[in-house]
């Protein structure tokens, strides 16, 4: 099931490079303090590029490595004349140069990984005194109307039963989960966590331009999903006026590498 949850973004590359709120240029700046650019990145799973544009622009040099064919190739179209490139592949499983990289980054990625062997991989691809970088955005509820969450509450219920009840706190702790286990590594030092917050409006179609990039809601029945949808849609849309505010929440954890 992990693996087609994985998958279920590479037929999403457009929607997901749209939708998704990226990291904001305060965590980018935090990244370039640790590792100044002009410097060699290794990217795990860069999705659309999303982070991997922000990095490149910034002076980095960028090889990804991303699961997803039709993933990489729409990041590969995004960074034309960037130095950069990026190979089909799980990063796991990716013949990685010893200590060829300076900086190590995954934005919203490293919870999908076999996470010893992903640190395995990190440790032997860092240069001495390179660092990791793993950091996540997340459009959560936090500052939703109370009446709004529950009438969404409903609705999951009512059209998707099977869905957790509440993912933003299995999303919490699986971040979570990521960073103590940088955290314990002893190849690894000086674990620094940042957060970032930023509120965004969201009217009903980018709202569910949103949920459509979530693995779970790509997983669905179409029929039932576009029930959900339609009943969301008319949720803000008659209900709330139209808008709804998120609360976007990074999470960036730095650390170097030991030895």
């Amino acid at each position: 099931m992990l693996d087609l949850q994985q998958k279920s973004f590479d037929g999403i590359a457009a929607q997901y490079a749209r939708a998704r709120p990226v990291a904001p240029r305060e965590a980018f700046d935090h990244i370039a303090a640790w590792v100044p650019p002009p410097a060699d990145v290794l990217e795990i799973g860069p999705g659309p590029g999303n982070a991997t544009v922000c990095l490149a622009e910034r002076g980095y040099r960028v090889h990804a490595v991303e699961l997803g064919a039709e993933l990489a190739e729409h990041t590969r179209r995004r960074l034309t004349g960037y130095p950069c490139t990026v190979e089909v592949g799980r990063f796991e499983d990716a013949t990685l140069e010893q200590e060829s990289f300076d900086l190590i980054a995954a934005s919203s990625t490293f919870h999908w990984l076999d996470r010893d062997r992903a640190l395995a991989q990190m440790a032997l691809a860092l240069r001495p005194g390179g660092a990791v970088a793993l950091f996540w955005t997340q459009a959560g509820r936090e500052l939703e109307d109370p009446d709004f969450g529950a009438a969404l509450n409903d609705l999951y219920r009512a059209h998707a039963p099977g869905l957790p009840p509440n993912p933003a706190v299995l999303a919490r702790q699986s971040i979570d989960a990521a960073g103590a286990a940088l955290a314990a590594d002893p190849r690894f030092t000086g674990l620094e966590e940042h957060r970032f917050t930023e509120a965004l409006q969201f009217d009903a179609a980018r709202f569910i331009d949103l949920l459509g990039t979530y693995s779970d809601h790509a997983l669905l029945d179409p029929a039932a999903r576009d029930r959900l949808h339609a009943a969301i849609t008319d949720l803000i849309d008659s209900r709330f006026g139209g808008n709804v505010l998120r609360l976007a929440v990074t999470r960036l954890f730095l650390a170097r590498r030991a030895y």
